[in-house]
């Protein structure tokens, strides 16, 4: 969707072998929105896992242990929003992370909510809050565990869903495009802090990622901060 809004505006950069940032600032708009893709091969044996992370790792950062204190910093800037997501694309799962602020020129002068708010996304990914054995904890998966698998066994309500995710395993079924994006409910019991954390070291050791800022951001500054900020 980024892509085809800004078609030929973006500015690319490669921040590493695997990470790639794209930047499209204009003034059209008073603020800026910041999204990160974490991009993996659909397979049935780690959808779930995938899937789940995300969820869970909204949940908090080293710095900002609570989904209370992430709520409180994020409206200290100015209430800036920040969100989570799993998505398919082709043959690949997609976590998501985004985030958007005011633009600085619209902020009093020396207000440099941009990076502070790009810390809070960045950290939620790489430095997320661990348990005392270094999982993901306990609490923050068993809820989202629960959302998840409410989520799946709810699906059948929605009848046009239902049918179309159907109808791709039907037709799918020995690739992996046919794998749902939430993965399966048998493998939810299975899905525990250990595991997610794994999983979350993984995907930062090996997956590609791609990074894109559109809106009221200074090019250079926004490239400079997401390299400080995105520490891999």
């Amino acid at each position: 969707m980024l892509d085809r809004t800004f078609a030929g505006r973006f500015e690319e950069h490669r921040l590493s072998e695997r990470v790639r940032l794209r930047l499209a600032p204009t003034r059209k708009f008073k603020t800026a929105l910041v999204k990160v893709f974490v991009r993996t091969d659909l397979d049935a044996a780690t959808a779930t896992e995938v899937a789940a992370l995300p969820y869970v790792l909204r949940h908090g950062t080293r710095s900002l242990p609570s989904k209370r204190e992430l709520t409180r910093s994020l409206e200290a800037l100015y209430g800036a929003s920040l969100g989570v997501d799993v998505l398919k694309l082709g043959e690949q799962q997609v976590i998501s992370l985004s985030l958007q602020v005011l633009g600085d020129r619209f902020l009093p002068p020396g207000e440099r909510v941009f990076e502070r708010g790009l810390r809070i996304l960045c950290d939620l990914l790489c430095d997320p809050a661990l348990d005392e054995q270094g999982a993901l904890r306990a609490e923050a998966v068993r809820q989202e565990k629960e959302k998840l698998r409410r989520f799946i066994e709810g699906l059948i309500n929605d009848k046009g869903s239902y049918a179309a995710q159907r109808c791709i395993e039907r037709m799918c079924r020995d690739e992996p495009y046919g794998v749902f994006e939430y993965g399966r409910l048998s493998d939810l019991a299975a899905v525990d802090g250990a595991a997610l954390e794994a999983r979350r070291r993984a995907l930062l050791a090996e997956a590609p990622i791609d990074v894109y800022v559109v809106g009221a951001v200074e090019a250079e500054r926004a490239r400079q901060a997401i390299a400080e900020a995105l520490r891999l």
